[in-house]
């Protein structure tokens, strides 16, 4: 369930909107009436067939959408509204396909009802349309409250249009930009041996055809790729398709550079490339092996200051709790460890984007309800020296709400814990127990009895 309506979404029924106007001028797109600013019905119990992985126009600051955007013949055409609870009497959307001179009126129905958002989603289906059809629609909405004209919402009486089966005219393409799995990186901190995703944008959003090339320096082996539809409302303004291809793990080769460009064209033959002018995007994947994990300690965030050894006993065991003599939030320290990858770590500055590169995760099974091994990513502290630090087992998320509810959600007892590293996505792992090794180093105890300290103390506990 969505619940982002707003207060401010409910009527102002005391200022009426026009009616649907005349049609604009025929050589008028879709795009020119709707500012292409797409989104997608909010998700609901009840919600009829409509496909939610389809964008359409927003109508009224999402208090509506006609979906899909760019139907396709034959393909059937929704209108869905936000109604504000019992504000209104009837609502129905109405729609011409030749210009006004017929029309029709379509009550919509009620499609979702959660008695504790303040709307209700209403809807109906126009049908499907042949290639060609020009629709154009707006929607009425007629107060309860009598004393209120009805509510029209149009486009600004530009009215809403869609052209069946019309394919727009590719503008512009770019925003190329490299990421590992999802998370965006600078390319000079492209990882060796791993699968890079490369994602641009095209605009305006619609079907486009967008390839993706990649080359050796010397280009001779220029490969291609057909770039996958990532989503539509990208962009700053909502108004672009975005996509995304892979350079394999086999042409991302230590230390050798490979070249890569972007075309994109449309239906109607334009076509545009985003090539930072001619002299192609690069990316030289280099090495980011993790040789070194521990030093395993605190870390106070109120004061930046990390000291090894605390919150440790000398078998390298921790103990935690909940209990914490009140202390104030400038007391509260987490538990750290540090780690130190060449070329990544020991930079004089922290390279842009280094964390996405670094995946720090601590293997633990304390977990609620014994619910067994979990891996928890670890938050990045600080660089110091040649080394990153990681904060684990922060008193918030263990001890949210106070001893007693952290001692139903964790039962008491005798856990372990590890820490793990990973430069290439989560493909391999180093780990950190109680000793370093690629393989899974020995677990480390964690005592856990939700009554007793949290700083460290077995025997700090409450009576």
């Amino acid at each position: 369930m969505i619940r982002r309506l707003l207060l401010l979404s409910l009527f102002a029924f005391a200022s009426a909107c026009s009616t649907p106007e005349e049609s604009v001028d025929e050589t008028s797109s879709s795009e020119a009436a709707q500012s292409l600013v797409t989104g997608r019905i909010p998700d609901c119990t009840g919600l009829p067939r409509v496909d939610r992985t389809r964008d359409g126009w927003q109508m009224e600051r999402e208090r509506g959408w006609i979906v899909p955007a760019y139907p396709n013949a034959g393909e059937e055409v929704f209108v869905a509204f936000l109604a504000p609870r019992g504000h209104w009497l009837r609502a129905f959307v109405r729609s011409t396909s030749d210009g006004w001179r017929t029309q029709r009126d379509q009550d919509l129905q009620l499609w979702c009802d959660n008695g504790n958002e303040p709307w209700q989603l209403i809807g109906y289906s126009l049908g499907s349309f042949d290639a060609g059809t020009k629709i154009e629609l707006a929607v009425a909405m007629e107060p309860a409250n009598r004393r209120f004209p009805t509510e029209w919402f149009n486009n600004r009486g530009a009215n809403y249009i869609l052209n069946v089966g019309a394919q727009p005219n590719l503008h512009w393409v770019g925003d190329t930009h490299v990421r590992l799995g999802t998370e965006v990186i600078h390319p000079d901190l492209a990882p060796a041996n791993t699968d890079i995703q490369i994602y641009t944008q095209t605009h305006p959003q619609g079907p486009m055809r967008v390839e993706l090339f990649y080359a050796d320096a010397n280009h001779t082996n220029v490969q291609s790729v057909v770039m996958g539809l990532e989503r539509d409302g990208a962009g700053p303004n909502s108004n672009n398709s975005q996509w995304r291809a892979t350079i394999p793990a086999a042409n991302m080769l230590l230390n050798q550079t490979t070249h890569y460009w972007i075309k994109a064209s449309d239906a109607h033959g334009a076509v545009r490339w985003d090539s930072r002018d001619g002299a192609n995007y690069q990316l030289t994947p280099r090495d980011y092996s993790v040789v070194w994990a521990g030093g395993f300690g605190s870390y106070r965030p109120t004061n930046d200051e990390y000291r090894e050894g605390f919150l440790f006993q000398a078998d390298g065991s921790t103990s935690i709790g909940c209990f914490n003599h009140g202390a104030s939030a400038s007391s509260y320290v987490e538990r750290a460890v540090r780690v130190y990858v060449p070329g990544l770590t020991d930079q004089p500055s922290i390279p842009a984007l280094a964390h996405t590169i670094l995946r720090a995760e601590l293997y633990t099974n304390l977990s609620e309800n014994n619910g067994g091994w979990r891996a928890v990513p670890a938050k990045f502290a600080k660089k110091q020296g040649n080394d990153f630090i990681y904060t684990f087992f922060a008193f918030g998320d263990l001890c949210g709400g106070g001893v007693e509810p952290a001692s139903m959600r964790y039962p008491d007892g005798d856990y372990a814990m590890k820490m793990r590293f990973s430069t290439d996505g989560g493909r391999n792992w180093f780990w950190r127990g109680a000793e370093n090794g690629p393989v899974g180093g020995s677990d480390i105890r964690v005592s856990w009895r939700a009554r007793c300290g949290y700083f460290g103390d077995p025997n700090d506990c409450i009576p």
